[in-house]
């Protein structure tokens, strides 16, 4: 019963939470986060998103059954170009005055996705997806980002305070009471240079900093593995949670999901 009556209750604190309460970003409040590292940037206007999507495999392994059907599905409905990235074309998109943190080999494969939707989404901008069988076109959510220069990315709202990254100090407790301002992680539109994704690869880069020698002695494989030192989020949603936290106001929200998670793997 109390189950049932917290569903039924949930829009109407979403309503709540992003109408009536609406978080205001104050940088005294989270003086041990890293987002008070930098101050909020506004008045930036970008180059429009490209319509490409980029999804990425970043092991030799080739793409399971499921895989292989989720990328399909995601050319035949997205409406705009895929383009799988694999360690066979990687370089063709690493720039030259940006090479990949000396960290990126000893990563496992799942932290190399994590670390890649960042670096394209701030070189190149454009779309990312998870590679998960995709339900609506995107072609309308790219004409909709580009078609307003006040914003910066387009993403899934998080429905759930479930979805958000733990924390025990205001940040985490913030990041709960106000999850309807957040994305997911699995798909969104990014304009490239922006503020958000600069200051989300300089975070990244300051952690791989610090983990460095430990990565050396002891990589990833898929997932991870024993000692390995990189906690399971903490190089995307502990990075990019609080940033779009702090950049809300620069968010465009789809309400409806844009890929299924049944059967993906």
């Amino acid at each position: 019963m109390k189950i049932l009556i917290a569903k039924q209750l949930l829009p109407f604190y979403r309503f709540y939470t992003v109408y009536i309460n609406k978080f205001q970003y104050d940088p005294d409040n989270y003086k041990d986060s890293f987002i008070s590292l930098s101050d909020k940037v506004d008045g930036v206007k970008l180059d429009h998103a490209r319509e490409i999507i980029y999804v990425f495999w970043t092991g030799n392994n080739d793409l399971t059954d499921n895989r292989r059907k989720s990328l399909k599905s995601l050319v035949e409905n997205a409406g705009v170009a895929i383009k799988l990235v694999t360690p066979n074309n990687l370089t063709e998109y690493i720039l030259e005055e940006f090479p990949l943190h000396p960290a990126y080999d000893y990563l496992s494969l799942v932290h190399k996705a994590d670390y890649l939707r960042g670096y394209f989404m701030l070189h190149y901008g454009g779309g990312y997806s998870d590679i998960k069988h995709c339900l609506d076109s995107w072609k309308n959510l790219f004409i909709k980002l580009n078609g307003d220069d006040n914003k910066w990315v387009l993403g899934v709202r998080e429905k759930y305070p479930g979805g958000t990254i733990d924390l025990d100090n205001i940040l985490g407790k913030d990041l709960k009471k106000y999850y309807t301002i957040l994305i997911t992680n699995g798909a969104y539109i990014y304009k490239p240079n922006s503020p958000i994704c600069r200051e989300w690869m300089d975070e990244v880069h300051r952690r791989l900093d610090i983990f460095f020698p430990e990565l050396v002695k002891n990589p990833g494989g898929i997932f991870g593995g024993d000692n390995y030192p990189i906690p399971w989020a903490y190089i995307l949603g502990h990075v990019m949670q609080p940033l779009i936290l702090k950049y809300n106001d620069k968010v465009i929200y789809r309400n409806k999901k844009l890929y299924s998670i049944s059967n993906y793997r």
